[in-house]
């Protein structure tokens, strides 16, 4: 069952010495002193694993794998043919749960907004899309147009997580229990349950973008029942553990029920260099000329492939989304307007376990630890609530097993009471959230 949490009891005990620890004895100078020794030994840790990695690897950190020599247009969409046309709409989905999309542009896509979720403390935000039910029976050439722009694929359901926008996910991109668990475990019964509106209209997707994509994973990997495909763009990986979940799934079911995985990122992007397994599936990684990191990260390569492809899919230029306030104010997202330059040079396509290979991916996870834990204690230095993040996805942990074991919420609930190392306010967070599971 995981960790083992401790019970509150009469004595002195661990839960208390961690807490005196955190307090100190010599008062604010004294725990900013310790602080500072900490952070430092952190980042040298850190960066010792990184440059133990690299020196193994023989090569630099700043190295860039690339195409040897730019790929022409043919080759390109050669490469990338078997990407469908519903990826390009999805890319824009993603970026849907940050705010970035209008009526209009899912109209064309066959959609509309199902329902959104938002937890403004953990920084979590999703949306629900659900396929319109046209009368194609009026309308036989909307039915022909949207087989097009999906590249003939169903149109399924589609859950969107937003990645980092504000404190709560810079966080849990740090998080040493796992990218993006705290948001997920504190919301779980939330997720459900807009997980079940989507199901009434079948299978369902999941997409995001950076941390969003890593939220999408863990998705698919707690509700592998539930799951259509996995789409994630710019996202770092998963616990491993989490990804094992898909992989036993895929064993077991029928291939109808098989959950597949593609997950596009930017070579010169930093983002999905960390996590520790990407979902099973295929990893396509784009070579762009021209892009720093901050424009690897926040571009859109399947809005240039559209372009390549014709445009075949409408509103996706600069990010498909209209803005929802100004929609239709800007001339050059109109529908299959096309870029000016495409600036994709190049492509490579990998399965998912290569996609998280060699000593970049555990040199940045290595650092990624170090900085987690420094945040952890200079804010935990001054509150319990950074250093208590991992204690609650481990507590809510055994609280999924003992669900689907059939325990009864009463008996949830004693847990939760009697689980020391959980804060007043998440006690009664997980005792909420476990509640919506039973509803």
């Amino acid at each position: 069952m995981g960790k083992q949490h401790r019970r509150s009891s009469g004595g002195t005990n661990g839960g208390e010495a961690k807490k005196a620890k955190k307090k100190g004895s010599g008062g604010f100078f004294s725990r900013l002193a310790d602080v500072g020794n900490d952070v430092m030994n952190d980042v040298v840790n850190g960066a010792k694993k990184a440059g133990e990695v690299m020196e193994n690897a023989g090569t630099s950190l700043l190295d860039s794998v690339k195409a040897d020599d730019e790929m022409s247009n043919e080759e390109i969409l050669n490469m990338t043919s078997a990407i469908p046309n519903q990826d390009i709409i999805y890319e824009q989905l993603a970026l849907a749960a940050y705010g970035k999309w209008s009526e209009a542009s899912l109209a064309e896509w066959g959609y509309e907004v199902l329902t959104e979720y938002e937890d403004p403390s953990s920084g979590l935000r999703l949306m629900a899309f659900a396929p319109v039910d046209y009368d194609f029976s009026k309308w036989p050439a909307l039915a022909d147009e949207l087989k097009k722009q999906h590249g003939g694929m169903d149109r399924r359901p589609v859950v969107s997580f937003r990645g980092t926008a504000e404190k709560g996910g810079v966080m849990d991109d740090l998080n040493e229990g796992g990218i993006g668990t705290y948001q997920f475990s504190s919301n779980e019964g939330d997720i459900q349950g807009v997980l079940n509106q989507a199901a009434a209209f079948g299978k369902i997707d999941v997409t995001g973008h950076s941390l969003g994509g890593a939220l999408a994973q863990l998705c698919g990997a707690r509700y592998p029942g539930m799951m259509g495909r996995i789409v994630t763009f710019q996202s770092p990986g998963i616990n491993k553990e989490d990804a094992q979940r898909i992989k036993d799934h895929n064993k077991a079911a029928a291939p109808e029920d098989q959950i597949h995985s593609t997950h596009h990122r930017n070579s010169e992007d930093l983002v999905h260099l960390g996590g520790e397994a990407l979902t099973d599936g295929v990893v396509y990684t784009f070579d762009k000329d021209g892009d720093n990191t901050i424009n690897a990260h926040t571009g859109q390569l399947l809005s240039e492939l559209n372009d390549m492809r014709g445009g075949v899919v409408a509103r996706t230029y600069g990010g498909g989304a209209y803005d929802k306030k100004k929609d239709g104010s800007r001339p050059e997202l109109k529908k299959n307007a096309r870029l000016e330059k495409n600036t994709i040079e190049g492509v490579s396509v990998q399965s998912s376990g290569k996609g998280k290979d060699g000593f970049k991916h555990e040199a940045s996870e290595s650092l990624r630890h170090g900085f987690g834990t420094m945040v952890d204690n200079t804010v935990g230095a001054f509150s319990a609530k950074t250093d208590s993040r991992d204690d609650y996805v481990q507590a809510w942990a055994t609280v999924q097993e003992m669900y689907k074991t059939g325990a009864p919420l009463r008996e949830i609930n004693d847990f939760i009471v009697d689980t020391e190392d959980l804060l007043p306010e998440q006690r009664l967070r997980m005792a909420n959230q476990a509640s919506k599971l039973y509803a």
